[in-house]
């Protein structure tokens, strides 16, 4: 009697796949924090043990380590277990875990939607990429805060490491700046992930409005009031000679003969009484002249005449000093005296006119 031996093997397939993330069950979406994280694909109660592969996306997930273990009832569970690092850009994307048992069964898998909280580079930008920006008073000043973020961040200015806005926007601006806005610029954004300051820092330099020298000011104050005073003397020197010139024509509508040195004033007018005046001033002194009247002094230059018939004074007026007399009343002592007080006055009114 013959005995044969015949092997069989019972396929089983796996009774369910499930998935953790740090040992939480997952369970269609799950939030996780950027960064490192223990993910483990079990399949329980399967024979032959199961072959597991990871996928992330559209890309296979490399480095899982795969065990198996028996039960008492003969089946097998397979453990996979994958550590991997999770930055944003593995932010809503799906990860799965697919168990082969055998080609005569379908093979199984768990997925989960990733929610990648985190904070990306922070970084302070303005006008200038070089890391500084100039500004003059009184104009704008606009900084921003390049940050990305699951979820949205929360936004905060520092200025010279002091907090100036806390819960602010992504963008800072100032309509109008003062040398005291100068100094360095850093933001900070928070949500889940944490907090997380800027890589860098913006110097802002303002520079201040152009100021005038005190000496360029001070020239030009004295300048402006030389010009003035000048315009000053000009209008008063104005009004002098014209005053001047009315009290000499005044003067010499009394009908005079007027001796200058080398010049002469003819007039064709007497004076009241039917004298006519000479006026003569002698050589030898150019300043000083020497009146008489022909009723005091015997050798006079000043005659009387006739009364002309017609005409007025036509004077020809040159440059030199000028001898000059009232218009005698009469030809007694006070008469010639008068003369001669007004002939000084006239004299130096003329020389102050020309």
């Amino acid at each position: 009697m013959s005995t044969n031996m015949l092997n069989v093997t019972v396929l089983v397939p796996a009774r369910n796949v499930t998935m953790t993330i740090d040992g939480n069950n997952v369970d269609g979406n799950m939030t996780i924090l950027a960064g490192s994280h223990e993910v483990s694909c079990t399949t329980g109660k399967s024979f032959p043990g199961g072959t597991v592969t990871w996928k992330l996306g559209d890309t296979s997930v490399d480095g899982a380590n795969t065990s198996h273990a028996s039960d008492v009832d003969g089946t097998i569970t397979t453990y996979s277990k994958l550590t991997r690092t999770f930055s944003a850009d593995d932010h809503d994307k799906i990860l799965a875990c697919h168990v082969d048992i055998h080609e005569s069964f379908q093979s199984p898998s768990v997925d989960v939607r990733l929610n990648v909280i985190y904070i990306g580079g922070v970084r302070v930008s303005g006008d200038s990429q070089a890391g500084v920006m100039t500004v003059n008073d009184s104009s704008a000043l606009w900084l921003l805060c390049n940050a990305d973020g699951n979820p949205e961040p929360s936004y905060s200015w520092l200025h010279n490491g002091t907090v100036i806005t806390a819960k602010a926007n992504r963008t800072y601006e100032r309509d109008s700046v003062t040398p005291v806005d100068a100094g360095d610029y850093a933001c900070a954004v928070c949500n889940l992930a944490g907090k997380v300051f800027s890589t860098n820092t913006m110097a802002v330099v303002v520079v201040p409005p152009q100021q005038t020298s005190r000496i360029g000011l001070i020239v030009g104050l004295v300048i402006g009031g030389l010009l003035i005073v000048i315009q000053f003397i000009v209008i008063v020197v104005i009004h002098l000679k014209i005053r001047l010139t009315l009290q000499t024509n005044t003067l010499l509508k009394g009908g005079a003969q007027v001796t200058y040195e080398n010049e002469d004033y003819i007039t064709d007018q007497e004076p009241p009484g039917g004298h006519k005046l000479e006026f003569s001033t002698q050589p030898s002194s150019k300043h000083h002249a020497v009146e008489q009247y022909d009723s005091c002094i015997e050798d006079t230059s000043i005659t009387h005449a006739s009364r002309y018939e017609q005409g007025n004074p036509r004077p020809s007026k040159r440059s030199s000093q000028r001898a000059w007399s009232d218009e005698p009343q009469n030809n007694d002592e006070g008469g010639c005296h008068g003369s001669t007080a007004l002939s000084l006055q006239l004299k130096l009114a003329l020389f102050l006119f020309y």
